[in-house]
């Protein structure tokens, strides 16, 4: 595993995926998974090599003007984002962050907290379990100049006009950051799918506690069990579809 051969299998997953980053990072992990045990560890360290060239504060105030503001955890599930676009894309707005601008990922994908865990399952897969170690300590400090939170928007005018409000470069501070309400949004519907699914299972197991003659907690409690099962199972079978079409 060499280095041009890392960019090949995140090219690989990043066409398949068809921008869908949900499946890009299940392909991800079961092209990683294939591989060779010392070969599954050369490409995560690859992958943390990129993260740290990636780690600058130019890279972060792109970041901080399309969200609306950027935390460390944030920053690095987009330069993740970033890697997995493959090395044109990587390269190019390393050298100039202003080129998002005309990126047609949408915001809150730029974002996706998937694609570190994808490369994470990927190599324990391929290890038996093992998790890799990395080669070098983490950067304490970004690369570059350091920019202030008033400033940030003048920095990158492109970006500016494209994802900031027209007061974002005097009220930075009070701007709504669209791309934090959308991941929110996004969480909150799976929690409502959680809560829809419970609710199902009460109703069920109100139907068959007389059924079965069981009291309503254990036909409760078997429902869930049912339901979980079936869910793994759907699971491991799209999964497994995945794994074939790689």
């Amino acid at each position: 595993m060499d280095e041009r051969q890392f960019w090949l299998m995140v090219q690989q997953a990043h066409e398949l995926s068809g921008g869908d980053m949900e499946r890009k990072c299940e392909i991800l992990t079961a092209l990683i998974s294939k591989l060779a045990k010392d070969d599954a560890e050369r490409f995560a360290h690859y992958f943390d090599a990129m993260m740290d060239r990636a780690y600058s504060w130019s890279l972060w105030g792109a970041a901080y003007v399309i969200n609306g503001g950027c935390s460390d955890d944030c920053f690095a599930d987009f330069r993740a984002t970033l890697i997995s676009c493959g090395r044109q894309s990587f390269e190019l707005v390393l050298a100039d962050p202003n080129r998002l601008a005309g990126d047609d990922l949408d915001e809150i994908d730029w974002f996706f907290e998937g694609v570190q865990y994808a490369v994470h399952d990927g190599v324990k897969a391929a290890t038996g379990g093992t998790d890799y170690q990395r080669e070098k300590a983490y950067s304490l400090q970004p690369s570059g100049m350091a920019w202030a939170e008033e400033d940030v928007y003048a920095l990158f005018p492109k970006l500016s006009q494209k994802f900031a409000s027209p007061s974002a470069h005097t009220q930075s501070i009070v701007k709504i950051p669209a791309g934090k309400i959308k991941r929110y949004l996004s969480r909150l519907k799976i929690w409502l799918s959680i809560i829809a699914v419970f609710a199902g299972c009460i109703i069920i197991a109100h139907y068959i506690s007389p059924l079965l003659g069981i009291n309503i907690k254990m036909a409760l409690l078997a429902t869930m069990v049912a339901v979980y099962l079936l869910l793994s199972i759907g699971v491991e079978i799209y999964r497994y579809r995945v794994r074939k079409s790689v």
